[in-house]
């Protein structure tokens, strides 16, 4: 990662004495940007899940006899499931940091101000060192989650390096998700800190573990405070564990996350790749993941093997939005 100095960007002074800041650090080339899309659930197309057999597990993927489902091999399954499930975990660790772009925080001086009730977010500033506090006390319900009940707290530590680029890191101190704990470190250098716009991007090293494993890796990242939106962009790479120990190697671009529209943190649009090993010959199976439109409303997401026509899935977290 370069320093500020190196960058060519739009670089203002960090801490005390700004209220208005544009900070830009390094290329945006490869994120995503533009306007909110809008989402309507007019005229809609929708996946029919409801023909099963004997075999059906009634989550709306169709289970055959050789143990397949919906076209996908036990494998296939388990790859696909621990990408997504930990992808989800992944996004609701780092939502809370939509709150860091919020203007509010960014007063001038020495001191303390707080905000919301759901969370209460406090930012303190002292010593050239920015903390912000994300509280969900014994738990209520976020609507940055998707209005899923959140309890615990998210610390965020903002400060400059050596080489004046602005650095974030992120602790938990029990931080649950309806009832499921997550905890972790994510650390990032800041792309840019746009306080008018109110958005926030990072390139983050992440570390984060759940009931359903534990994804490591790097993510670029957008967050916007006043659309609440979260984009997972092009360059994020990954490494998800699920509960049995199995590995896979995972990329992803183009997620676009709206939990205000779709109450929900399942993309509406974007793809997770990954390609996953065939016997012992050093052979793999390539998995794109496509999530569209229908993903956040319906559960259902678009899985290819290897190129060939799209396999519909459900995804299993899904509860309804």
């Amino acid at each position: 990662m370069k320093s500020a100095n190196d960058m060519g960007g739009r670089v203002r002074m960090w801490g005390a004495g700004m209220v208005s800041v544009v900070l830009v650090v390094g290329s945006m080339a490869g994120c995503t940007g533009g306007n909110p899309t809008s989402n309507t659930n007019d005229n809609a197309p929708s996946n029919d899940n409801t023909s099963q057999n004997a075999n059906d597990a009634g989550d709306g993927n169709d289970n055959g006899a050789d143990g397949s489902v919906d076209g996908l091999t036990a494998d296939q399954q388990q790859a696909v499931e621990a990408a997504t499930v930990l992808l989800n975990d992944l996004v609701q660790s780092m939502a809370g940091l939509v709150e860091v772009a919020n203007p509010e925080l960014f007063f001038t001086g020495d001191g303390s101000v707080s905000v919301g009730t759901c969370p209460q977010v406090t930012s303190t500033f002292n010593d050239g060192v920015r903390t912000i506090t994300i509280d969900y006390g014994d738990g209520c319900a976020s609507s940055g989650l998707g209005g899923v009940t959140v309890s615990g707290s998210v610390g965020v530590r903002l400060e400059a390096d050596d080489q004046a680029q602005l650095t974030l890191a992120v602790s938990y101190d029990s931080f649950a998700v309806d009832g499921r704990s997550l905890d972790g470190t994510i650390e990032a250098s800041i792309m840019l800190l746009d306080l008018q716009e109110a958005r926030l991007w990072l390139d983050a090293t992440v570390d984060v573990s759940s009931s359903a494993g534990q994804v490591v890796g790097d993510v670029i990242a957008q967050f916007e405070f006043n659309t609440g939106r979260i984009l997972i962009n092009d360059g994020t790479r990954l490494t998800v564990v699920d509960t049995v120990g199995a590995a896979y190697a995972v990329e992803a671009g183009g997620l676009v996350i709206d939990p205000f529209a779709h109450g929900n943190l399942i993309p509406e649009e974007g793809a997770l790749t990954m390609d996953l090993p065939i016997g012992t010959d050093e052979q793999t199976a390539r998995i794109v993941i496509t999530f569209d439109e229908d993903s956040p409303r319906d559960g259902t997401v678009s899985v290819s093997i290897d190129g060939a026509d799209p396999i519909t899935w459900t995804l299993s977290f899904f509860d309804g939005g």
